[in-house]
């Protein structure tokens, strides 16, 4: 190997990989990085905020604070900080004539003074591999228009674009099936996977997923599960729903209910399209699992990201303030409430007042989840595209003993500014635990709210 081969690459920070990840600097392993200090004074902007951009900004900041406390000489940190990773952390300033390195035309902001920092790189470190380091695409490209590398933090970007993203499931097309295959299915309700081998994908099936079988001139859903299919009939008479008091709409929300009341999946993520029923389904399951139990709780979790202008502070406290987001769970359970008990609408909405009084349904930010462990609960992480990796690791990691967690989301809707549709939570999160025993995901490609609002989801998307 040669000498060029082993020198560090060189990482220019942008605020939003920070915010990204806020341990970014201890991941990068024995490079250089290097963090303009306008950076700095951004995520001391940042920090004031409500939610997990302030928490990442607060948590970024007191990890570069510990590296940099470790040798207080001024002098020594202007020749590099050690990290955690075994790299080295330089801060940058921009003097006037700096500029004078930017072609004409660029604004001198922010993202300007990350760019002159990897300009300046590249003279102060010849012959290394000098990149950006920005989720935000824009200065991507401007930085590109520079000559300069830019790109996302790669570490945690599982996918290569939506289409490749788990989805579930799998559609097994099963011709001239034997009498005996027919009695496995249709009357055992198991089918060995053995026995239809030859009509699986090349890759195999993971635990838990969701299969539409067609075999002979019938159709079945099955779960995979220890090398069966667990088949149920593609009917609302079927066993899996013939003492459920609400009518599940298509085949998709059938093989998701059954996702959701099966014990085996301890954590449970539902992804697709608006309208689809992940967050009624989890909320189903959820309450499926409790009603019955005292000992059990329904928590979930919002993230308060406001789409459009922003209403500014809202009085009152946090029941207060977070109502707007509480609104679309309560009117979920209260449908859920009334279906399951035979309830009047008013003998549901007194329900569910009563279950949040007595804590047995909690809705909260998902700020207010860290630090918390939550035993006996049933968590239910709604938006869940809206996290950061980083964000869902500490969500994730919550869940105590005997408990269970779903999380919902729609990776074309992601409102937090420093995610896309491939590096949010959600997808991280799917794509990891996929083959996981205890693990069930489920993508919906249907609407079932309205005929307009299937419409407009396959035509505004």
């Amino acid at each position: 190997m040669s000498k060029k081969d082993v020198r560090p690459k060189v990482f220019i920070l942008d605020t939003s990989s920070i915010i990204y990840q806020p341990l970014i600097v201890n991941f990068l392993g024995d490079n250089i990085i290097i963090i303009p200090v306008s950076n700095l004074s951004e995520l001391d902007g940042l920090k004031k905020q409500e939610g997990n951009v302030g928490y990442n900004a607060r948590e970024a900041i007191a990890c570069i604070e510990e590296l940099t406390n470790n040798d207080l000489n001024p002098s020594a940190i202007k020749h590099g900080v050690r990290t955690k990773g075994g790299g080295k952390l330089f801060f940058d300033f921009v003097k006037p004539e700096d500029w004078q390195k930017l072609p004409d035309g660029i604004e001198h902001n922010n993202d300007a003074r990350v760019i002159l920092a990897a300009l300046k790189s590249k003279v102060k470190f010849p012959g290394h591999d000098v990149r950006i380091l920005s989720e935000d695409s824009n200065l991507r490209v401007i930085a590109r228009t520079c000559g300069v590398r830019a790109e996302g933090y790669k570490n945690d970007t599982v996918i290569q674009n939506l289409d490749d993203l788990y989805s579930g499931r799998e559609s097994i097309v099963v011709t001239e099936p034997s009498a005996d295959l027919m009695d496995k299915t249709f009357q055992k309700l198991l089918v060995p996977i053995s026995d239809i081998s030859k009509f699986l994908p090349s890759s195999g099936l993971y635990p838990n997923q969701c299969v539409e079988l067609t075999i002979g001139s019938r159709f079945a859903l099955a779960i995979h599960q220890a090398g069966n299919l667990q088949i149920f009939p593609a009917t609302d008479r079927g066993v899996k729903y013939q003492k459920l008091p609400i009518v599940l709409k298509n085949n998709e929300q059938k093989l998701g209910h059954a996702l959701a009341i099966d014990p085996v999946t301890e954590l449970v993520t539902f992804s697709g399209k608006t309208g689809s029923g992940k967050s009624f389904l989890s909320l189903l399951g959820a309450y499926a699992q409790t009603r019955l139990d005292d000992s059990k709780r329904i928590m979930v979790f919002r993230p308060h990201i406001e789409i459009g202008p922003q209403f500014g502070i809202l009085p009152g406290g946090v029941n207060e303030k977070f109502a707007p987001w509480m609104r679309p769970v309560i009117e979920i359970m209260r449908k859920i409430v009334k279906a399951y008990n035979g309830y009047t609408s008013e003998e549901a909405r007194v329900c569910i007042d009563e279950m949040l009084q007595i804590g047995t349904l909690e809705i909260n930010p998902i700020s207010h989840i860290r630090g918390c462990t939550f035993d006996e609960a049933v968590m239910v992480i709604d938006e869940g595209q809206n996290l950061t990796p980083h964000e869902m690791r500490s969500t994730v990691t919550r869940a105590g003993e005997n408990s269970r967690i779903f999380i919902t989301g729609d990776p074309t809707q992601v409102d937090n500014r420093f995610l896309d549709s491939r590096n949010n939570g959600l997808v991280f999160l799917t794509e990891r635990f996929k083959g996981d025993l205890n693990f069930g995901h489920l993508t919906f490609f249907r609407s079932v709210r309205s005929a307009l609002a299937e419409k407009a989801a396959n035509l505004l998307a």
